[in-house]
């Protein structure tokens, strides 16, 4: 399975050099790189529940490394991926990662907020649990309600959506999330 893993993220950033970076790529990119950071946890994970212990590993130490695996893959990869699967299929056109420091802010700081937490459990240092988990709210929320108070002038129109309501948010690239409230307008700018 390992190997599986590593060789997924190989291919991914195969394709990667060759076309534009966009923000679902490079947020699953970070995905798979922490997927396999976490299959690596993983397979120590089985090795101590099969075994008991883990070899030149005290039994806190491999304890510990049991007890990360869990948290950092929920946060480090499976958020990510989501955010980044979301961000792809659900967009009208990915963005660039060029064009968006929003989405690449997002995608790193949920890619650290998993590294944290992988810190956090194996070195039993509670308050990084806490700043991983501020990092992982913040990266979710800003993701679900992207550009907050951009729309607040009332009918401005980006891209090729425009806000049918003036208090709803509603951004090229990311209206998706207010369904039923924004149009395309084509031609509009």
């Amino acid at each position: 399975m390992l190997a599986a893993v590593v060789w997924a993220l190989m291919w991914v950033v195969g394709r990667w050099k060759d076309k534009p970076v966009t923000v679902p790529t490079l947020a699953m990119l970070l995905a798979l790189i922490s997927l396999v950071l976490e299959a690596i946890l993983g397979v120590l994970l089985g090795l101590f529940i099969a075994n008991g212990s883990l070899p030149r590993f005290s039994a806190t130490t491999a304890t510990n490394l049991g007890s990360a695996h869990p948290a950092a893959m929920l946060v480090g990869y499976l958020i990510l991926a989501g955010t980044a699967v979301a961000e792809w299929r659900l967009s009208p056109r990915p963005v660039l990662a060029s064009e968006s420091k929003v989405g690449v802010a997002i995608a790193f700081g949920l890619f650290v907020s998993g590294l944290l937490f992988n810190v956090a459990m194996i070195g039993e240092v509670e308050a990084l649990t806490q700043v991983a988990s501020m990092l992982e709210v913040i990266g979710v929320v800003a993701f679900i309600v992207p550009d907050v108070g951009i729309a607040q002038t009332g009918g401005m129109v980006r891209g090729r959506h425009r806000c049918v309501r003036p208090h709803v948010d509603c951004v090229s690239g990311r209206g998706y999330r207010t369904v039923g409230l924004c149009r395309a307008t084509a031609g509009e700018r």
